[in-house]
């Protein structure tokens, strides 16, 4: 779990200056710049939460608990993003191309960080 919340904490730290520095050059994210803080939190806790999950189901025996603790999490992560995302477009009106990649990139970050995470964690596991 350590070794998570070091490498997401350094992914969620460039994620964070990255996004200071858009926000100061270009005008695009500067207008958009309260959703885009709100989803990088939105993301760090998602994230943090379903590796939780994931990591707790890793503690279980079986392969079948694990498998499926793993398609929850999916799901809580695809649904949890699909519905900020249309809170955001439908409800807000945030239609900026800028915000949708921004968010996705932020996104596959966290996810790439995770999945590398729960790898090396697999791999460790004494069988």
């Amino acid at each position: 779990m350590r070794s998570y919340l070091i490498k997401h904490g350094i992914v969620a730290f460039v994620a964070a200056f990255l996004l200071t520095f858009s926000i100061a050059k270009f005008e695009v994210f500067s207008s958009i710049q309260f959703p885009l803080w709100a989803s990088f939190a939105f993301l760090n806790l998602l994230f943090l939460l379903v590796f939780v999950l994931l990591n707790r189901s890793l503690k279980m025996a079986s392969q079948q608990h694990f498998m499926t603790f793993f398609g929850t999490t999916f799901a809580i992560k695809f649904f949890a993003a699909l519905g900020w995302m249309l809170y955001w477009g439908l409800m807000k009106g945030v239609k900026s191309n800028a915000f949708i990649l921004s968010f996705f990139a932020i996104y596959f970050a966290f996810l790439f960080t995770m999945m590398v995470e729960i790898w090396f964690s697999t791999k460790r596991k004494t069988p």
